[in-house]
């Protein structure tokens, strides 16, 4: 039987003086008769960067293959990002990786479990608990960095989800903390934290979610979300911006601005533990609370347009 050998000529396309190799034809004009699936590199025009522009025929006429830029997405850059999709497979969890910047896993307390895996919505959830809080904590226990500081501009955000079983005067589900110690500070000292409330008592109770930046232990801002947006017990998202020159902290709800609140004095921390789930940790934090794609940019306030393509991209992973 005869051996067909490809000579060297053939195997190095880029080989000098060579003619032999495959090459793809080059010009303006196509001298013979054209057949479907031919293509040529078309020096007449160009495509976004390129001198020329790749084509190929159809049957009936030839189509250019134009270069595209692919658009960012919208939490490219992003310093830190939490994403449910990365945990592969649903039950018990003891750790959340960090694909942003920074890199720094999430520590889980017990209670924490991944659910979704291959349906139509993923997240992270955390047990009920009579007592005490659930948390996930950036590093370990005494892990502090500057990383996370707020008294600089800053966005965070996060896709909640908050059982109605846990609308009592006493649960109070947490979503981001950035605090100068894991699972809260004494008080919420100097931290940053947004979280849902309860207004009246009883029956009456009314939820909102809430955000307070602080100066030492006092509160200097808070505000509150119309009732009709609370998180129970449905997905929502609540994400929000600080621009530290003006401390100016613009509120979001489902990619909405719906409110701008200006703080007083010097709020915040230079080093603080970042949290998800829980922040001064007694029993007003319970757990009982389910978290979606979770990000945050350190020394970028994001623009409204930009939460708004935030929220846009990701609200169908959650069913909105």
């Amino acid at each position: 039987m005869a051996t067909t050998k490809v000579i060297t000529e053939l195997t190095d396309l880029n080989q000098a003086n060579s003619e032999s190799g495959l090459k793809m034809p080059t010009g303006g004009a196509f001298s013979g008769t054209p057949e479907e699936g031919m293509m040529r590199n078309d020096t007449t025009q160009s495509s976004d960067g390129s001198a020329s522009t790749m084509q190929h025929y159809n049957g009936t006429d030839w189509k250019n293959f134009d270069n595209v830029v692919i658009p960012p997405l919208p939490l490219d850059n992003a310093s830190f990002v939490y994403d449910p999709k990365t945990i592969t497979s649903d039950g018990s969890i003891s750790s959340w990786t960090d694909t942003g910047s920074i890199g720094r896993n999430f520590t889980l307390s017990s209670g924490f479990s991944k659910a979704g895996t291959g349906g139509s919505i993923e997240y992270v959830t955390s047990s009920y608990t009579s007592g005490g809080g659930r948390t996930m904590f950036a590093g370990s226990s005494s892990t502090s960095s500057t990383d996370y500081s707020t008294q600089q501009d800053f966005t965070i955000g996060t896709f909640m989800n908050v059982s109605s079983s846990y609308q009592t005067a006493i649960a109070y589900p947490y979503g981001f903390t950035l605090g100068p110690s894991w699972g809260g500070g004494t008080d919420y000292d100097s931290e940053f934290v947004q979280f849902t409330a309860r207004y009246g008592w009883g029956s009456g109770l009314d939820y909102y979610s809430y955000a307070s930046w602080r100066q030492g232990t006092s509160n200097k801002i808070s505000g509150a979300y119309s009732s009709s947006q609370q998180p129970y017990p449905s997905w929502k998202f609540i994400c929000h911006t600080v621009n530290w020159s003006t401390k100016t902290v613009k509120m979001y709800f489902n990619g909405a601005k719906i409110n701008t609140i200006i703080a007083t004095g010097t709020p915040g921390s230079t080093t603080n533990v970042l949290n998800l789930g829980s922040s001064y940790t007694n029993n007003e934090a319970r757990g009982g609370v389910s978290y979606g794609i979770s990000f945050g940019f350190m020394g970028v306030e994001k623009s409204e347009s930009d939460i708004t393509d935030i929220w846009n991209y990701y609200k169908a992973d959650y069913g909105l």
